[in-house]
């Protein structure tokens, strides 16, 4: 303040003693004059009270405060401006985390090396902030996780500032929060910012969701273990996430999955929601012309990923199914001679029986005699058959194919119908002829006499023996279906006699087993005779 002029001189405590504090909520303490070296200007300190309340201190110079040579007395005068007394420190807000600098979308999670985000805003600062000045001022307030490199970007109004916290390209799993240090910034008055935690945390999360294929099963959403289809067919998974951070739809998971597998030919695979939105049950159906294979199922990596952007894992499924397009077997060997026996039949009469046998490769239901009979029957172009009828169990049945007792002579075989049997998938077994016929043969083998001889096996004719002389004859078989011996066919020649005697016949192979060269003895004592 300063005096246009005193008639005296004028001196400190004379000054303050004309100037008292005006307060308007604050409280002063004692004011002090300082002469500025003029003995007119001086410098007035008015103190603020250490427990002085926020408001306002101005000063008053009293009436009279200096008179002039003339004796005029100086007015009262105010200062026309008063000094605030502030005693709020300025805020510190601190918003977030963030996905994004600036951004208002929340962020729970980073992988190691991502960036999370905050936002802090300063109400005041007496000094122009910088953002150096402000990152140096914070700090990550981490559990487990480390943070890299703090940096702040300015708003734009100086006071607002984005700030980013790094995850490092190592940092393990943990929580991430920020700090901003007491003192960060202060106001005009000097008061300083207290310290301010961020009241959230952002987790460093470097575990991939996790993706888990079950099956293959018999129907969508089932739990039936499916080891084969047909061609045509459909085998079923189910895929579960463990998250995903965005909303799963049939098109984005099916564009995920692939088969696996050799041989067969897969259609397209489709997915539906078991409504949870990361349970999916997977369709994966057989081309109608695939040949025979295995399929299994891939989720493709990336299929999801989490909040924190780790990707899943590529996942097969450790299970596959089994295209099946091969009927079952049908084997037919025969004929034979007795039921389950395995001596070749060739030829028999008619009333007499065949048999084959027939062994299936697989069978769906359990069979029966009954079952195969009706699924078996005769080919015969000339011959009778009477009613076949099996007998056995399982998969392998003794076939009898009887004979009529007027059949005529023809060949006679066996047929294995279409879908005499099919397997768990439904492939139907083909239709199965027998390889070898046996003939009906009704025909009796022939037996010619030709002599008498001179000899045995000679062909000069005999006329007339004495007694105790030979005659031979030759005897011609046309078949036998057993092997001939001397005693066999000897014992079933007798001599036809009339008046002569004859002794023991006896036979000799020709060496060709049906001709056999018969010697006819005379008694001794024979009378004459033929």
């Amino acid at each position: 303040m300063a005096f246009g002029e005193s008639s005296a001189t004028l001196t400190a405590s004379g000054v303050a003693s004309k100037i008292t504090a005006q307060v308007s909520g604050a409280s002063a303490g004692t004011i002090s004059a300082t002469d500025s070296g003029d003995g007119l200007t001086w410098y007035i300190a008015v103190p603020i009270g250490a427990s002085s309340a926020e408001g306002t201190v101005g000063i008053r110079v009293a009436a009279g405060a200096v008179q002039d040579v003339a004796g005029n007395t100086s007015a009262l005068k105010d200062s026309a401006s008063a000094i605030n007394v502030d005693n709020t420190a300025p805020t510190v807000a601190v918003t977030g985390p963030f996905t994004t600098s600036g951004g208002t979308t929340s962020l729970a999670a980073v992988k190691k090396g991502g960036t999370g985000y905050y936002t802090v805003v300063f109400s005041e600062s007496a000094a122009t902030l910088t953002a150096s000045g402000v990152a140096s001022k914070i700090t990550a307030q981490v559990t487990t996780a480390s943070a890299g490199t703090i940096s702040a970007t300015d708003s734009g109004d100086g006071l607002t500032w984005y700030i980013a916290v790094p995850a490092s390209g190592t940092s393990a799993e943990g929580t991430i929060g920020i700090r901003v240090a007491a003192g960060a910034v202060q106001d005009v008055a000097g008061n300083t910012s207290a310290l301010k935690d961020s009241g959230s945390t952002f987790s460093v999360d470097n575990t991939a969701p996790s993706v888990t294929i079950t099956g293959p099963f018999t129907a969508s959403g089932g739990t039936t273990s499916l080891t084969a289809v047909q061609k045509g067919g459909t085998g079923y998974y189910t895929v579960a996430f463990g998250e995903s951070s965005a909303t799963l739809d049939a098109a984005a998971v099916e564009a995920n999955l692939s088969a696996t597998g050799s041989g067969a030919t897969v259609g397209t695979i489709t997915a539906t929601d078991s409504g949870d939105g990361l349970k999916w049950y997977v369709a994966v159906p057989i081309d109608g012309a695939s040949a025979d294979g295995t399929v299994g199922l891939r989720v493709a990596v990336g299929a999801v990923q989490d909040a924190a952007g780790n990707p899943s894992a590529q996942k097969d499924s450790t299970t596959s199914f089994a295209v099946d397009t091969t009927p079952p077997t049908v084997t037919i060997t025969g004929p034979f001679t007795t039921s389950g026996g395995s001596t070749s039949l060739t030829a028999l009469k008619k009333g007499d029986t065949g048999y084959y046998k027939v062994v299936f490769g697989e069978s769906s239901v359990a069979l029966t005699g009954a079952s195969v009979a009706a699924k078996v029957s005769a080919i015969a172009p000339t011959a009778t058959v009477g009613t076949i009828s099996a007998s056995g169990s399982g998969l392998t049945w003794n076939i009898a194919v009887p004979i009529g007792a007027s059949s005529a002579e023809g060949t006679v075989g066996i047929r294995v119908a279409t879908g005499a049997v099919q397997d768990a998938l439904g492939n139907l077994s083909t239709e199965k002829d027998s390889a070898s016929t046996f003939s009906v043969d009704n025909t009796p083998p022939t037996v010619t006499i030709t002599g008498p001889f001179t000899t045995s096996g000679g062909t000069t004719s005999l006329t007339a023996v004495k007694k105790g002389g030979t005659g031979y004859y030759t005897v011609a078989f046309g078949e036998s279906s057993a092997t001939l011996t001397a005693s066999g066919v000897a014992s079933k020649i007798t001599a036809q006699v009339s008046g002569a005697s004859a002794g023991t016949i006896s036979a000799t192979d020709s060496g060709d087993g049906l001709t056999w060269y018969i010697a006819v003895p005379i008694g001794a004592s024979s009378a004459e005779g033929t």
